[in-house]
């Protein structure tokens, strides 16, 4: 876990939330060092306005629940549709970066169209939302 705390008296304070390093570029480690987009973008952010902020490493779905429960203050990088259906929805900057959901598979040649996944066993994240695909999950 990364622990920056924080001691200034006359700034605010906030935990922010990192993926056990499951998300660069933007958030890794390197030679036991936080770097990536969002440990750079809130030293910015900082330096301009003198709130400081305390990276806290955690699972997504430990990391979503103490969010939930007011334990973390910020969650960098989410899109809201992925929060839709939790407790506590969020506030949001302006989109930054735009995604396309992918499928993968060790047997590209089964796969013609959506359809044709119905019935077999796909893998997902638990605590991941899949967006438009879940319509067509069973009960997982």
């Amino acid at each position: 876990m990364f622990f920056a705390m924080c001691f200034s008296i006359k700034s605010w304070c906030y935990s922010v939330l990192i993926y056990h390093n499951a998300n660069p570029p933007y958030s890794y480690t390197e030679n036991g060092k936080l770097k990536g987009i969002f440990p750079d973008l809130f030293k910015e952010i900082s330096k301009l306005t003198g709130v400081e902020f305390e990276f806290e490493s955690y699972s997504v779905m430990r990391g979503q629940l103490l969010f939930d429960n007011g334990k973390i203050d910020i969650e960098p990088g989410i899109n809201p549709i992925w929060r839709v259906d939790r407790a506590v929805s969020g506030i949001y900057s302006i989109s930054y970066a735009y995604s396309q959901e992918v499928i993968v598979s060790n047997k590209p040649d089964k796969i013609q169209n959506p359809q044709s996944l119905y019935g077999k066993l796909i893998g997902i994240v638990r605590g991941y939302k899949y967006n438009d695909f879940e319509q067509h999950f069973g009960p997982f």
